[in-house]
């Protein structure tokens, strides 16, 4: 008897404590934000991960996946993410921008830790990213300075493309980096004529914005420019001079 009433007393307890703690998990996670639930949920294998990231066209799915499986992003993941987020527009790109970026805090910085296991098509195309997102504050020195350092160190495996858009990301962004520009400018006088005319308005306008002097480049530039001139849209003549 006394048992059966230890029991009876005893279960109400115990079914009223589970929504209680999983309300309290939830409160606890929307209060952390997109980034809480890190460690938290059981990767999938990479491949389904990557194709998840390129199927997201909304800000919000792109940092929940990362909220999700963030622990088991390789450089692939890291890269198409940026990628991706360098696409969207509108209210997407400014909640991106709210608070100097703090939404992409843990991204940034996993980022800048292994953006050495880069290939250097990811290096650029992360930085063109983070450009079109137009992230400037303070917190995200250290990412640039990182790719940067990556960007110059390999800059030789770098493709016209490549160059361009890793020149153009530093001039929008407003980030000074001389050593990475003048590697850039000696990688780019060599393969000038590989250039499309948007590579190469894009990569006047991005060493002339950044006030850059390379005249062996400019000279290249100018001369290739001129022989296809014809395949130059309006806008790339307007950023070419």
């Amino acid at each position: 008897m006394a048992l059966r009433l230890a029991c009876a007393i005893r279960t109400p307890l115990l079914q009223r404590s589970a929504p209680v703690a999983q309300t309290t998990w939830r409160v606890f996670t929307a209060l952390r934000g997109p980034t809480a639930a890190l460690h938290t949920r059981a990767p999938t294998n990479p491949k389904q991960i990557n194709s998840l990231i390129s199927k997201s066209t909304r800000a919000r799915e792109l940092l929940d996946l990362h909220a999700k499986y963030g622990e088991a992003f390789n450089d692939i993941h890291l890269s198409t993410s940026w990628s991706r987020l360098g696409k969207v527009s509108g209210s997407d790109r400014s909640w991106l921008r709210s608070d100097d970026g703090a939404m992409l805090a843990t991204l940034r910085e996993q980022t800048r830790d292994r953006v050495q296991k880069f290939d250097a098509q990811a290096v650029s195309n992360t930085a063109h990213a983070i450009a079109k997102l137009d992230l400037r504050g303070v917190v995200w020195g250290s990412l640039w300075k990182a790719i940067a350092e990556e960007a110059a160190g390999r800059v030789r495996e770098f493709k016209p493309q490549d160059l361009a858009n890793t020149a153009w990301a530093f001039a929008a962004a407003g980030h000074a980096a001389p050593a990475l520009f003048e590697v850039i400018a000696e990688e780019a006088s060599g393969q000038v004529r590989d250039f499309t005319p948007q590579n190469l308005a894009n990569t006047a306008w991005a060493f002339a914005t950044a006030g850059h002097p390379t005249p062996a480049l400019f000279d290249a530039i100018g001369r290739e420019a001129a022989g296809r001139v014809r395949e130059f849209k309006p806008q790339e003549l307007s950023n070419a001079a």
